[in-house]
């Protein structure tokens, strides 16, 4: 450790730029530089060589240019494209209820919807650590409820969560869902 440089640092992340998506490399020099960080604490290393202007760690800021707003418009016509009621409703719980996806999506259960008073408890396993993060109530918007109302209908007797059919994906859902069949037949349709 004590014989790494800055410029070692340098050509470490020019290597993963070769290879990996910007956010990634961040975030992995980003590691590297709490990596050594830590060392530094410890009085193992003098100076921490990740801990450079030139060499930008993860901000939490993501790669901009592939944002964009997903249009009532557009938004119908995935969900029009969706195989399944539960991958409508996943989808259909990131871009109305503003949910995160997978996490606060698959930890949502039937008795976290109210259906009488209109309103949803969102447990959010990202943010409960913060006081108060652990979760959040919000309207059971107009546009979210048939497609809740569709997977509750299908729900077997006794189901825990909304969403059963895809709990144990190694994937990311984004890349599902440009993977399968249906949308890759329309993918002309979504394109900004």
């Amino acid at each position: 450790m004590r014989d790494i440089t800055i410029g070692d640092a340098k050509d470490f992340r020019r290597y993963l730029q070769g290879k990996l998506a910007e956010d990634t490399v961040r975030r992995t020099c980003g590691i590297a530089k709490q990596f050594f960080q830590d060392a530094v604490d410890r009085r193992l290393i003098s100076r921490n060589p990740f801990k450079h202007r030139d060499l930008p760690t993860a901000t939490g800021a993501g790669d901009k240019s592939r944002e964009f707003f997903i249009s009532r418009d557009l938004a119908k016509r995935v969900l029009d494209a969706l195989p399944t009621a539960q991958w409508r409703a996943m989808f259909a719980l990131a871009r109305y209820a503003g949910m995160r996806c997978p996490s606060e999506v698959l930890s949502l259960r039937w008795t976290d919807i109210d259906w009488a008073r209109e309103r949803i408890i969102v447990t959010s396993p990202k943010t409960e650590h913060h006081e108060g993060g652990a979760s959040r109530e919000i309207p059971l918007f107009l546009e979210l409820r048939p497609y809740l109302e569709d997977c509750f209908e299908l729900a077997d007797d006794g189901a825990e969560f909304v969403i059963t059919d895809y709990r144990k994906m190694d994937s990311s859902y984004g890349t599902l869902l440009t993977q399968l069949p249906q949308l890759k037949s329309r993918r002309q349709c979504f394109v900004r």
